[in-house]
């Protein structure tokens, strides 16, 4: 129900409770004997009246109120959904971007140099793993500095052999990788968890650290 359709409606029942006093008023004027037990219930009848009218009102402007905050709903959602429409549209009319490729977590990438950890095997409480090593843009003389691993209980543990090359150190030509291999050896939470829970490689231009390596 609108405002001005409740009001109206509570305006017309005001008359109504005004004729009731006016009764009042006019017989108490022309000294008509009323008994006091009508006069009683015409008080109550007012008085329910009255009180009707209020909450009428009360209801009929908190229904406004509702009506109100839904238009501003209203407003704001189709405000978005044009600005969502034409964002579409701006995207769907625009160059379409090829999917980057899923990033391998076993390659690592920096200062020109690329470093891929290939599969480790478990022998007893030694585990040996394959890597390459590879330069991205120039030939380059470049040395692994220091190896290790980390198992899940907190233990680190130096390689006992290491591969590559000429011992630690290896010439690479542009986009041509070398395999290189090392070995660990006194594992102990690793063999029952079947990870490496850090295997980190580093050489002079990137420091390449492999997470949760699982073990074959």
């Amino acid at each position: 129900m609108s405002r001005s359709k409740s009001a109206a409606w509570v305006s017309a029942f005001g008359v109504v409770v005004a004729a009731i006093l006016g009764g009042l008023v006019g017989r108490s004027s022309s000294r008509v004997d009323v008994s006091p037990e009508i006069l009683q219930v015409q008080r109550v009848t007012v008085i329910v009246a009255a009180e009707t009218i209020e909450k009428l009102y009360d209801r009929a402007t908190t229904a406004e109120k509702k009506v109100e905050g839904l238009e501003k709903a209203l407003a704001e959602a189709r405000r978005k959904k044009s600005i969502a429409l034409h964002t579409s549209k701006s995207i769907t009319e625009g160059p379409v971007k090829p999917p980057e490729p899923p990033q391998n977590p076993w390659r690592k990438e920096g200062g020109g140099l690329a470093i891929a950890l290939l599969p480790c095997s478990l022998n007893g409480d030694t585990v040996s793993c394959d890597f390459t090593v590879e330069s991205l843009d120039d030939d380059r003389f470049e040395c692994l500095r220091s190896a290790r691993l980390i198992e899940s209980n907190g233990r680190e543990i130096k390689p006992s052999h290491i591969s590559l090359a000429t011992e630690e150190c290896v010439h690479l030509v542009r986009r041509i990788p070398i395999r290189g291999s090392i070995r660990f050896a006194g594992l102990t939470s690793s063999i029952e968890d079947g990870t490496l829970r850090l295997f980190e490689l580093k050489f002079d231009l990137l420091d390449a650290q492999f997470e949760y390596v699982p073990l074959g």
